[in-house]
């Protein structure tokens, strides 16, 4: 039975001059070769710090986050209504229920489906599987869902474009930071149980280049200085690198 050692591949030795030092041959081509090696390093190491620069400029910001508090007393003055809009930083967002009314009390935040008998609320499924929508006026990253008076034997679907969770505990759900394209819904229905209220939905704001906002001119002269530097020892270093190639 072979042993890990013998299943490890075997890597042969550098290879060794006649004064058997494994980098001794570099010297072995003069000085001139060497000279030449690092111009060229020095080539592409020019043109790769600009870059490097660059890249810093154009890394993720962190994003702005926002809440939609559905608990809020505000949302009493917008309800008993099958929709109502919402300004939140710099989106418009649009609540939908997708039958009946959509209901704010102190308990809870619901939908008030036709017919009498309903919890009124509460998502439930009491007359009919009750469900809404929010919709965004631009893209967002979707953070976390919120819910309350869930039961043992309750749960909520929640939709976010492609990506689907079920949620059967009371609390912040953290769904991990799902992108939800502009005008397409967040939908949240009842799935089992008695039901339960939508308290608050977390979402963040997608920026992923510096380059929306222009540096101001501190910034500017920050990076022109090293940016100048570099150009600079690039041409200067290469042309005198290719001198002393010539006169050797």
């Amino acid at each position: 039975m072979h042993s890990i050692h013998d299943l490890t591949p075997t890597t042969s030795p550098p290879p060794r001059t006649e004064t058997g030092h494994p980098f001794r041959h570099e010297h072995a081509h003069g000085r001139s070769g060497a000279k030449k090696s690092r111009a060229q390093a020095f080539k592409r190491t020019g043109f790769a710090c600009p870059l490097a620069l660059l890249a810093i400029l154009t890394t993720a910001l962190p994003a702005a986050a926002g809440i939609i508090e559905l608990r809020a007393p505000l949302i009493e003055q917008l309800d008993e209504r099958p929709s109502f809009e919402l300004d939140i930083g710099s989106r418009a967002i649009t609540v939908t229920a997708l039958t009946g009314l959509l209901n704010r009390t102190a308990a809870g935040f619901g939908i008030n489906a036709p017919g009498a008998g309903d919890d009124t609320d509460a998502i439930d499924g009491d007359l009919v599987r009750e469900a809404l929508e929010i919709r965004f006026d631009a893209p967002v990253i979707v953070e976390s869902v919120t819910l309350s008076g869930i039961g043992s034997q309750d749960s909520a679907r929640v939709q976010i474009g492609t990506a689907q969770f079920l949620l059967d505990n009371n609390g912040t759900f953290d769904v991990g930071g799902v992108l939800l394209p502009a005008h397409l819904p967040l939908t949240l229905s009842h799935d089992e149980g008695n039901g339960f209220s939508l308290d608050r939905i977390g979402f963040s704001l997608p920026v992923t280049s510096a380059a929306k906002t222009l540096p101001g001119p501190a910034t500017g002269v920050l990076l022109g200085g090293p940016i100048a530097w570099i150009l600079w020892r690039r041409r200067h270093g290469s042309a005198g690198a290719a001198a002393v190639l010539t006169r050797q």
